[in-house]
Parts: C-alpha cells; structure tokens; sequence
C-alpha cells in the first residue's frame, strides 16, 4: 500500500465555504491538482453552481475569487486506488489550527455521500473530533452527493441540482457568494 498526502488547502481569507473531500485521487496524485480523474465531475457541477468557468486547469485562480475554499478532510491515506472503499484512512488534518487561521469560515461540505458507505467515514471522523468545536464556532456541515464517476446513485444533472441547491440555501447566508 502506497501512503498518500493531501493537498495544501485553496483558500483565502474571505473564504466562508470548504468543500473537503477525502483525499486525492491517482490522477490527482500524478498531475498535483485536486480532481483530476476523467470520472469524476467536481468542476463541471462546482462551474454550473457557481456560474462561471472552473476547470481542473485553471481552479487555483479562480476558486479563490470566490467564497469557496477546498481541501482534504484526512492528512494521510493509504491504498493501491483512488476508491475509498480500497484506502485505509490515516489522520485527519488538524481543523482547530486551521480553522483559528481562517475565521470566516462558516459552512462545510463534505463532497462524498454515495453508494459506497465508507464514503460516509470521512464525515463521520470528523465529526468525531471537531463536534464540539464546530458548535462553538457555529460551523455547520453538509454531506453532499459525490461527484465521482463511481457515484451511480445520480447522473450529472441531478448532481448538478442537488449541489446547487445546497448552495443556494447556503448562499442566503453568506456576505457574497461569488
């Protein structure tokens, strides 16, 4: 089993929305940028939602002109395969640092809720460890569709309707969305 690190967080300080996914993909891993995989329709949903072009080229400039930041709920995780099915979860980042380093933070979502369960085991780690100080800082979280290919359960669209649902009603809240 190979161990794989996460990425460094895209995010500023005007960021009030993380998306956080498991960890990178193979193709991630190979090409250093988050979603990378062929299959997987991250930045064709998060272009749709958004109203305006993110592609896996060009997200580390246009991300951060919105309020939308990313990052990797665990530090390390090992596997052969880009399935969480096949990894076994390390540790996860350290989220009361980072949080106490970005403050504007205030709504999380988790990019991850699919047919496989241990999709759901990010989620559930996290939670584990940072409920109370979540509370505290009144940051609340979401466990949206995943967008990977290996996510039967919705085609685009309906990924695509469900994502920006979620965002609309998040929206609400937010200073400025984009």
């Amino acid at each position: 089993m190979i161990e794989i690190e996460c990425f460094e967080e895209v995010i500023n300080d005007k960021t009030q929305i993380l998306i956080l996914g498991t960890a990178p993909s193979k193709e991630s891993l190979q090409k250093k940028k988050y979603y990378q995989s062929s299959n997987n329709k991250f930045w064709g949903i998060l272009s749709s939602v958004l109203g305006i072009q993110i592609t896996k080229e060009n997200y580390k400039d246009v991300l951060p002109k919105t309020n939308v930041g990313l990052w990797d709920t665990f530090r390390s995780v090992k596997g052969e395969d880009s399935k969480d099915k096949n990894r076994e979860f390390g540790s996860i980042n350290d989220f009361k640092e980072f949080f106490n380093k970005h403050p504007s933070i205030k709504f999380i979502i988790f990019n991850g809720n699919g047919k496989d369960k241990n999709k759901i085991k990010p989620y559930n780690e996290f939670i584990k460890n940072y409920k109370d100080f979540l509370e505290d800082r009144e940051i609340l979280t979401f466990i949206l569709s995943s967008t990977s290919g290996s996510n039967a359960n919705f085609n685009f669209e309906e990924k695509t309707k469900l994502w920006k649902d979620q965002l609309t009603l998040i929206s609400k809240y937010v200073e400025k969305f984009k």
